[in-house]
């Protein structure tokens, strides 16, 4: 009962986030804010700009390399899957 809450809890959280990332990324989208022109960003004052400039070079630098592998990873294993199950 209690895995059962903390596992809800955690998907509460996930699907929060989730909102709020998009809900950043659609108000950078109305602002005019292209993943071109994160270097520019820099130069805007505002603390919405600075914080998502950053967030852009996060996700460009840190986070799309091991991502791009997870989802190659989980691309090839859905591959070998569908391959067993045919067998």
């Amino acid at each position: 009962m209690v895995l059962r809450a903390r596992s809800y809890g955690c998907i509460r959280v996930f699907l929060i986030l989730s909102l709020l990332l998009l809900a950043v990324k659609v108000a950078a989208y109305l602002q005019g804010w292209h993943l071109e022109e994160v270097v520019l960003l820099f130069a805007i004052d505002g603390l919405f700009a600075a914080s998502y400039a950053w967030w852009m070079w996060l996700r460009l630098d840190y986070l799309a390399s091991p991502l791009q592998f997870l989802t190659n990873a989980c691309v090839v294993l859905f591959m070998v899957q569908s391959i067993d199950h045919e067998g």
